[in-house]
């Protein structure tokens, strides 16, 4: 079998013949399949080959079309992505120059006098002599400063705590760079590491071994100064290991009379042992002297009140 007639669409007579199709609006991949079989007359009879044509035809464009849609989507995505990239960039810039805007522009202190706020003690290293750990005096350091409606900078906090040292543990700081001295952090390591070191704890435990309690000395003054000599001593120990050591030592070096109203209250704890020490003292200063420990009747009260 040849070819199928054709014949051009104005000799139509058939009255299913379309009006003729313009193809300039269209896109490429579709002019590749619209392109295919135009010269087959309407009334004309498909051949399987001719169909096969238009098949291919139309899968080459369909195929087309997703490359060029797959390359017009990644290079979309790539712009996409560089956008972002220096849009972010730019954030960043503009993000890191306010904050250098920010630390460059001179910190106003808060109006809060400094009367108002609870005294902070001086420390030298030795405290009057008995070793006040820097823990215990750091702790202390920072909890008046947690009381400002402002927390300071790191620069301004290392610069306060420096004014609070004197003597040994001031030249100390000297040893640091102007650098490191601005910083709060570094500061407090380089003073951990001398005023809590093993020369330290020596020291706090030869004057634990010999401390007592002095004349005219309170309790509760003793109980404190034995609290710190065993913090110094022993400062990797559990805190509950400290606190039954602080009871021990402190019952064990209260002057005797003292030591013996404690003892015969069995106490378990620090607060108990304090308690029974500060009644005695009490009442040692309302009592006269002949009347005062031979007789015991003014302690009936201390030992017939147990600590259970």
């Amino acid at each position: 079998m040849g070819p199928p007639h054709t014949r051009s669409r104005t000799q139509s007579s058939d009255s299913r013949a379309v009006a003729p199709i313009s193809f300039e609006d269209l896109c490429e991949f579709s002019s590749k399949v619209t392109s295919t079989l135009v010269d087959v007359a309407d009334d004309a009879t498909i051949k399987g080959h001719q169909a096969k044509e238009l098949r291919n035809a139309t899968a080459q464009a369909i195929s087309d079309a997703w490359k060029d849609s797959r390359s017009a989507t990644a290079a979309l995505a790539k712009q996409v992505n560089e956008s972002n990239s220096s849009l972010l960039q730019g954030l960043n810039d503009s993000f890191s120059a306010v904050g250098q805007r920010i630390d460059g522009i001179p910190q106003v202190l808060p109006c809060m006098p400094e009367a108002s706020l609870p005294r902070i003690p001086y420390f030298s290293g030795a405290n009057g002599g008995d070793l006040t750990p820097f823990s215990v005096w750091l702790r202390r350091f920072e909890d008046i400063q947690n009381l400002r409606p402002a927390p300071l900078s790191q620069k301004l906090k290392a610069y306060h705590l420096i004014a609070y040292l004197e003597g040994a543990a001031r030249e100390k700081v000297d040893e640091l760079t102007e650098e490191q001295r601005q910083d709060y952090d570094t500061v407090v390591a380089h003073l951990r590491k001398y005023y809590e070191g093993p020369h330290l704890r020596n020291m706090a435990r030869r004057a634990l071994s010999i401390a007592k309690q002095e004349l005219g000395e309170s309790a509760a003054a003793f109980a404190d100064r034995i609290f710190k000599l065993v913090r110094a001593a022993t400062p990797d120990q559990d805190i509950s290991m400290q606190q039954q050591r602080v009871l021990e030592e402190f019952t064990a070096r209260l002057r005797p009379r003292t030591r013996f109203q404690v003892e015969l209250n069995n106490p378990t704890t620090l607060q108990q042992a304090l308690d029974v020490a500060q009644m005695v003292e009490q009442i040692a200063e309302t009592t006269p002297l002949d009347h005062s420990y031979s007789s015991g009747e003014k302690y009936k009260q201390i030992t017939q009140t147990r600590f259970r």
